[in-house]
């Protein structure tokens, strides 16, 4: 058949066999939970690309943020298919099965890259934040040794590649696994699988091989760089962050026991005040930062591990299961990414805040002109037609003046 779709029977699916999802516990998380994250997800990421762009907002950790809310605004566009499959209206369509089953990898392959791009980039924005913090601190001790600076082209020349390396690692999800179409009960209900690929396909064995490696390495290479790695990373950068701030405060402390006069000792104490305040909102979104990045990416190693010591064929449930309940905890961690990293900013807020008020005092604004031209048009219409009358009986008074003038004038002649 055309499009590849076999005809197997004329024996019809019963109700359950038509659902599209793994089981009861995805047809849960993808039919109520995946909504309201993708909700939530979609305002937080728009509003963060709003607020990060805008002009007094431009920098390289904003940049880096930006790039984030994009990987994270993508990826929850690559999963909404499989929320929309758990729908009866979608999965009793026959043209929604055909283009969900075509598509389930590619979909599957770039949710994959737009997730490792996005932990890649928080990655750095910590590493930058650090960076920064190291600047300053180094800055207080020695200001003649604080000269770091890093150029706005640097801030491209580290996303690329982030996104180029992801998707390089993350491509064998494209050839990985194939899918097979077939049409039951006369041709009225569409069924389809994605299973594994036969890895010798290609009939040739060295290009065979070299796949199958790929494939194989792949999913470690995968596992080490997306989820190990991040989590110790960021844990480890987070908790220098931390002990950096507290140096601060103490090199701080110092310099007011070191100066003598009343003034200087009240400034001082002021200063340490400020940044003992400035620490504990620190500490508190780290801590806040590596619990939820632990919590949400962690149980992901879990499906790994599993496949990797074959107990996903042995019992497939719990294997379905803890990979539904993985898949979510990684999107809520994508969804808090708004909560965590920029809503927290007083900063944030107040451009936030000065964008909404700038647009509606600008709608306002064309309202009201729309209203006062609006109103100046009713006002000079009623005019117009006066004056087009008063013109026209002129004209015919002209006209007449000239007739009767004429008719003198041939009368006189013929006299």
């Amino acid at each position: 058949l055309s499009f590849g779709i076999l005809m197997l029977g004329t024996s019809c699916l019963k109700d359950k066999q038509l659902l599209l999802t793994n089981s009861n516990l995805d047809d849960f998380l993808q039919h109520y939970v995946f909504p309201i994250q993708f909700i939530f997800g979609v305002a937080g990421n728009s509003i963060n690309l709003i607020v990060l762009l805008s002009k007094g907002m431009r920098s390289k950790t904003n940049s880096l943020l930006s790039a984030m809310a994009f990987a994270d605004l993508a990826l929850l566009l690559c999963m909404l298919p499989h929320s929309l499959a758990s729908f009866e209206i979608a999965y009793r369509s026959y043209t929604f099965r055909y283009f969900y089953y075509v598509s389930k990898r590619q979909l599957n392959a770039f949710a994959n890259f737009f997730s490792t791009a996005a932990t890649w980039l928080k990655l750095v924005t910590v590493m930058l934040v650090l960076t920064v913090s190291v600047e300053r601190f180094i800055g207080i001790r020695s200001p003649v040794r604080a000269h770091f600076k890093w150029k706005e082209k640097g801030v491209l020349l580290i996303i690329v590649p982030i996104f180029i390396g992801a998707f390089v690692i993350t491509f064998y999800h494209h050839i990985a696994y194939k899918y097979s179409i077939y049409t039951v009960c006369n041709g009225t209900q569409l069924k389809g699988n994605v299973r594994p690929i036969n890895y010798n396909w290609t009939g040739n064995k060295l290009y065979g091989n070299l796949l199958s490696k790929y494939i194989h390495y792949g999913k470690y290479l995968q596992l080490i760089t997306v989820i190990l790695v991040p989590i110790v990373a960021v844990a480890f950068l987070n908790v220098s962050l931390i002990c950096l701030m507290r140096n601060r405060v103490v090199i701080q402390r110092n310099r007011s026991t070191s100066n003598n006069s009343d003034y200087s000792m009240l400034r001082n104490c002021n200063d340490t005040g400020i940044m003992q305040r400035q620490e504990k909102k620190v500490t508190v979104t780290v801590l806040a930062i590596v619990t939820c990045f632990t919590i949400t990416h962690a149980p992901s190693l879990i499906p790994f591990v599993w496949e990797t010591f074959g107990i996903s064929k042995e019992n497939p449930r719990p294997f379905l299961a803890t990979v539904s309940i993985a898949n979510s905890l990684l999107i809520t961690g994508k969804v808090l990414n708004f909560i965590l990293f920029c809503s927290s900013s007083v900063h944030f807020r107040r451009r936030l805040m000065h964008i909404l008020l700038s647009h509606f005092m600008r709608r306002s604004e064309s309202r009201k002109s729309k209203k006062v031209s609006i109103s100046q048009f009713k006002n000079s219409a009623p005019v117009l037609p006066l004056r087009k009358l008063s013109t026209s009986l002129n004209r015919r008074s002209i006209q007449w003046q000239d007739s009767v003038v004429g008719s003198k004038f041939l009368v006189e002649e013929n006299n």
